[in-house]
């Protein structure tokens, strides 16, 4: 009777397949729109800044909508592939008229001009490598499908840097004896220092603020 008991208790491989399958469907019933959701919940907690979030929204969006008009069939994570990426990435730099997706400049800038600059497709696709990569390490996704797409070749910067000469002569220039002068003496400080660029800069609110008391 024991004996019996226990084979009762063994889940056959009918069973197991079944269970499998059920496991499968149950990653898959989120949207794809769901997961990025959590994708946003995740990248918030680990402190990125706003202007970084809304770039991730603003290109997960841009794909949205490649894919409701290209492949209108697609809901899931899972079921966007390695195939659709590369064609998001073909539409993108070969297809895709300029300003189409921005309301105010698609009137002042309209032209027939099609192709994003390999720059531009490469930002995009960062984003969207990075929210496939997140899928696939958390258990969301099978695979990553966008683990293959390789970024677009770009030309090598040739801009030449500044010289010594050039830069104290730039910093000369600023009357540092006035609210104005000073703050932009302080500010090609920072650019010279960090790298960091204009809108960055006036993003820092403490340092404004502090500017702003002076």
């Amino acid at each position: 009777m024991a004996e019996q008991t226990k084979r009762k208790g063994r889940k056959t491989v009918s069973d197991r397949v079944f269970l499998e399958e059920g496991a499968k469907q149950s990653v898959s019933n989120k949207l794809l729109a769901e997961r990025f959701e959590i994708f946003m919940r995740a990248k918030e907690l680990e402190g990125l800044r706003e202007r970084t979030l809304s770039e991730h929204r603003k290109h997960f969006n841009y794909l949205l909508s490649f894919l409701e008009n290209n492949h209108p069939k697609i809901k899931y994570a899972d079921e966007v592939t390695t195939e659709i990426n590369r064609d998001y990435v073909y539409y993108m730099s070969k297809e895709k008229r300029l300003w189409d997706d921005h309301t105010k400049a698609s009137c002042q800038f309209k032209t027939d001009k099609k192709g994003l600059s390999p720059f531009t497709v490469n930002i995009r696709l960062r984003t969207l490598k990075c929210f496939f990569k997140f899928l696939f390490d958390e258990g969301h996704i099978p695979n990553n499908p966008a683990s293959k797409v390789k970024l677009l070749k770009t030309e090598q910067d040739t801009i030449q840097a500044f010289s010594k000469k050039q830069i104290i002569d730039l910093l000369n220039q600023p009357n540092q004896r006035t609210y104005a002068g000073f703050r932009d003496y302080v500010l090609m400080l920072l650019f010279l220092d960090t790298g960091i660029r204009s809108n960055e800069a006036l993003g820092l609110k403490k340092w404004i603020s502090i500017m702003n008391k002076r």
